[in-house]
């Protein structure tokens, strides 16, 4: 006989383990992605002002130094901590509740908020990775500064740096910044967020409850004055018909960050990459000359478009030229079609503690061969431990080409190289351990 009894009752034990098991991975899951409000835990050091951008900054800069556990979060706040400040400031209408950074952005633009060029005090900077989408956020103290919650695992005045465990940062442009200045001064109800595409480890969480003013109002601080803009350029009506005309080398002639290449013309256009200030780059067609127009680029093998209102026209080498590229300075030996041959002229990092010449590298639409090491190439490099020569096809060094080096620093030369390049740093009069790279 079956024992009804003993089969109810562990299907009933069952039941309740499953129970205590759904709830307790609802919890994680809440927890993992909740919008955490710690404001009631932050320092009062800080005088309000009435205006609310300046409050932002003073509530914040009171709290340079805390962490996570002086607070009490849980979770990846820096966008939490963005949103405390507005708590505080009095700008939740403008700044609503969010603890996702794609997510705040939304929110802040469907407030009445919008994108600017040259930030002010107030307004909020959104890092976006090419590659993972909106990953940081952070409060500008002024044009340039910026204070971030969870930077460094605590609240950190930044001067326009970013760089991920991935290696992605500004420097390298897979990191861009885009400003928002916040509807402070009047702002429409926020839509609800729609952004899927982030991996923030923040909650979408709106905070509905907060009532925002009548669209109506004046948004006076939306408005950008700055007509030079790298990711939010004013777009034109007209049509844009792209030709060779204006095809050639151009360098970046940003002010400080990386220039946005984007998958259409146009300040809408899908962000690609930025391309870091300074870079040569070969376009292929315009859509004409002028600060509205677009140039067809591509940069680390990524084709797109970037505003011609931040490029330069840049001459063709010729011989003799001197040209910057990374940590070096090259001077040109001759010049065939788009081939290069070029000297290695000098370290240009003195804080440098190794250096590479490089076989070859690519600078707008000519590429550069390294064929020869000047003299004095390394006379500001007392602090190098190695110096790889990567190039195979040097065919000259110059006398005292390795003077000003250490005489522990270590030569690295290809293998196949090894006797020929022993005898061309002897040669020079360098007395340094020569040895293949390994």
């Amino acid at each position: 006989m079956i024992d009804r009894y003993g089969f109810v009752k562990r299907i009933k034990r069952l039941l309740a383990i499953s129970c205590a098991v759904a709830v307790g991975f609802s919890q994680a899951m809440t927890l993992a992605d909740a919008t955490e409000s710690r404001s009631s835990s932050y320092s009062s050091m800080y005088i309000r002002t009435g205006d609310k951008a300046t409050d932002m900054v003073n509530i914040a800069l009171a709290q340079q130094g805390r962490t996570k556990a002086d607070f009490g979060y849980t979770e990846s706040w820096c966008a939490d901590f963005v949103c405390d400040c507005a708590a505080l400031a009095g700008a939740s209408d403008a700044v609503p509740f969010n603890g996702k950074v794609s997510s705040l952005y939304n929110s802040v633009i469907a407030a009445g908020g919008g994108e600017v060029s040259s930030p002010e005090k107030g307004d909020l900077v959104f890092y976006y990775c090419t590659v993972d989408g909106f990953v940081h956020v952070g409060i500008m103290a002024d044009q340039t500064r910026s204070i971030e919650g969870n930077y460094t695992s605590k609240v950190t005045v930044v001067s326009g740096v970013y760089k991920d465990t991935h290696g992605h940062s500004l420097a390298n442009g897979t990191v861009m910044r885009r400003f928002v200045r916040p509807a402070y001064n009047g702002a429409v109800t926020p839509a609800p967020d729609t952004d899927k595409n982030n991996t923030d480890d923040n909650s979408n969480k709106n905070n509905s409850d907060k009532k925002a003013d009548n669209s109506k109002k004046d948004n006076s601080s939306k408005k950008d004055t700055d007509k030079k803009d790298n990711s939010s350029k004013k777009d034109t009506d007209k049509k844009l018909v792209f030709s060779k005309k204006g095809a050639g080398d151009y360098q970046i002639a940003t002010e400080s960050t990386p220039l946005t290449l984007r998958k259409t013309p146009g300040k809408s256009g899908i962000p690609l990459i930025g391309i870091p200030k300074d870079m040569v780059i070969a376009v292929t067609k315009t859509s004409g000359s002028k600060s509205d127009d677009w140039a067809y680029t591509s940069y680390k093998g990524i084709k797109g478009y970037v505003s011609m209102d931040f490029l330069k026209r840049v001459k063709a080498p010729k011989k003799g030229d001197s040209i910057a590229y990374e940590d070096a300075l090259y001077s040109v030996i001759s010049v065939s079609g788009k081939k290069v041959k070029a000297a290695y002229k000098k370290n240009t990092d003195a804080k440098a503690t190794s250096a590479v010449i490089p076989d070859s590298f690519i600078r707008g639409s000519y590429t550069y061969t390294i064929t020869s090491i000047s003299s004095k190439a390394f006379s500001a490099s007392g602090k190098l431990d190695s110096v790889e020569i990567k190039s195979e096809s040097i065919t000259s060094i110059s006398k005292n080409a390795f003077k000003s080096l250490d005489k522990k620093t270590i030569i690295k030369v290809p293998e196949k190289k090894l006797s020929k390049y022993k005898k061309l740093i002897k040669r020079s009069g360098a007395k340094l351990e020569v040895s293949k790279k390994a």
